[in-house]
């Protein structure tokens, strides 16, 4: 079951992940791309952080993910000291 739910959300352009570690926080994440439409409403109310270092950078599977989420409408804040 889930490997078929997983590819129906990929084939869609949605991203399904596992969660893990989060007692009470539901068993899977799934983002679905944001209508051009509704992503300011959006971005009020989900938003992505990556904390960093002063010096810290994005590691390329972060700058991939990050571009990933980014371009489907989400908010993406690098944050640093």
């Amino acid at each position: 079951m889930e490997k078929r739910r997983k590819e129906q959300v990929e084939s869609e352009g949605g991203l399904y992940l596992k969660q893990t570690g989060h007692a009470g926080i539901p068993d899977r994440l799934i983002l679905m791309p944001v209508p051009e439409e509704h992503r300011e409403l959006v971005s009020k109310y989900v938003r992505f952080e990556e904390l960093k270092s002063s010096s810290g950078q994005l590691s390329a599977v972060q700058q991939r993910v990050v571009g990933w989420l980014k371009q489907r409408g989400y908010r993406v804040d690098v944050t640093k000291p």
